[in-house]
C-alpha cells in the first residue's frame, strides 16, 4: 500500500488534516471491527490490517508534511491571499454549476447520460468539476494554515468524491440475486443523498423532497449495511464511494454553518 491508497482506503484526499485521519480511522474502526463482526471474522480481520497500514502511512505522511512546513515558513502578503480567496471562489462556482447541471439533466440516472445532448452535459458537467478540483490542489499547494485553507480542502474533498460519485456507471438488472438486494440498499442511499445535495446548495431549483436529519441516518444506514452485509456483492466499492461523499458533504456544509 502506498500513501496514496492509504488516503484513499480511508475516504480522504491527501491534503486531509490529522483530524480528519483520525475520525476516518475512529469510524472504519467501528465498521471492522472483529467484535462488531463476529460473524466474518476473516474479512474482519483483513480490513482491520489494511485499515491499520492506512492509518500508518497517513499518519507518517502529516507528519512529514508538517516537518516541511516548519523548515520552510510561509509569508503570504494580504495580496496574495486576497488572489487565492478569490481563486476558491472560482473553483467553488465551477463546482457548483457542473453539480447543477448535472442534476438538471437528471444525469444521476445512468441511462440517460449516453442519450444525445445529455451526453454532453455530462461531459461538460465532468470537466467542470475536475477543474474545480485541480484549482483548488493549487490553492492548497500555496494556501497556509487556517480556515481559507479548511475551507479549500474540505470543497476539494466534496469536489473529489462527487467527481467518483457521478463516474459510476454501474447498473444491476431487477432478479432475485444477492447482487440485486444490494443494490436496492444503495439505489436507496443514493436517492437520498441526491436530494441532500440538491436541497443544500440549490433549494428551490429543484422539486423538494423531504429529507430530515431521519433520512440522512437512513441514508448512512443503508450504505454500511452493504459493507457489512454484502460484502460479498458487486457494490461495495460504490457504497464506500457514496458514503464518502456522504460524508465530505456533512464536513463542508457543518463548517459553512459555523464559519461562513
Amino acid at each position: 500500500m502506498n500513501t496514496g491508497e492509504a488516503f484513499s482506503f480511508l475516504g480522504l484526499g491527501l491534503s486531509a488534516s490529522k483530524d480528519e485521519i483520525e475520525a476516518s480511522f475512529r469510524q472504519l474502526v467501528m465498521l471492522y471491527h472483529p467484535d462488531r463482526n463476529p460473524d466474518k471474522s476473516e474479512w474482519s480481520h483483513a480490513r482491520m490490517t489494511l485499515l491499520n497500514e492506512a492509518h500508518n502511512l497517513a499518519q507518517q505522511y502529516i507528519t512529514l508534511r508538517g516537518e516541511n512546513s516548519r523548515q520552510e515558513p510561509k509569508q503570504v502578503s494580504r495580496e496574495l491571499m486576497l488572489r487565492l480567496q478569490n481563486a476558491l471562489y472560482a473553483a467553488r462556482e465551477d463546482i457548483l454549476e457542473s453539480v447543477h447541471l448535472y442534476y438538471t439533466f437528471s444525469l444521476e440516472n445512468v441511462h440517460l447520460r449516453y442519450e444525445g445532448v445529455r451526453r454532453q452535459r455530462y461531459n461538460s458537467s465532468k470537466r467542470g468539476i475536475r477543474k474545480g478540483v485541480i484549482q483548488l490542489e493549487k490553492i492548497l499547494h500555496s494556501a497556509p494554515e487556517g480556515k481559507l485553507k479548511i475551507y479549500a480542502r474540505l470543497w476539494e474533498a466534496f469536489g473529489s468524491s462527487f467527481y467518483s460519485s457521478m463516474s459510476i456507471t454501474k447498473i444491476c438488472p431487477a432478479d432475485t440475486s444477492l447482487n440485486y438486494k444490494a443494490y436496492r440498499h444503495y439505489r436507496n442511499a443514493a436517492l437520498i443523498l441526491d436530494a441532500f445535495i440538491k436541497l443544500s446548495f440549490f433549494p428551490g431549483d429543484f422539486p423538494r423532497q423531504d429529507i430530515n436529519s431521519k433520512s440522512i441516518a437512513l441514508c448512512e444506514q443503508q450504505l454500511y449495511l452493504i459493507l457489512s452485509n454484502y460484502r460479498e456483492t458487486i457494490w461495495t466499492d460504490e457504497a464506500d464511494i457514496k458514503l464518502s461523499l456522504l460524508n465530505n458533504l456533512r464536513n463542508l456544509l457543518d463548517f459553512e454553518q459555523r464559519e461562513i
